[in-house]
């Protein structure tokens, strides 16, 4: 995947996080986050619009990242 053209909005977050990490543990903290779970000032309102799939999709992208 890591040559794959990144998934819609996943190149944003590298403005502020450094790249790679845990699918999961990215899936699950941006979960976290859409939930209000996770408290935010901003990451919350960005992860309400991203459907699940859309999540998975950026976190297992960003994961494989170096």
């Amino acid at each position: 995947m890591c040559a794959a053209a990144p998934p819609p909005g996943a190149t944003n977050c590298s403005g502020c996080h450094a790249l790679g990490g845990s699918a999961n543990e990215l899936t699950a903290t941006m979960l976290a986050y859409r939930s209000g779970e996770r408290p935010s000032t901003v990451m919350g309102r960005l992860m309400k619009g991203l459907t699940t799939e859309q999540i998975q999709d950026i976190a297992a992208w960003v994961a494989l990242q170096k």
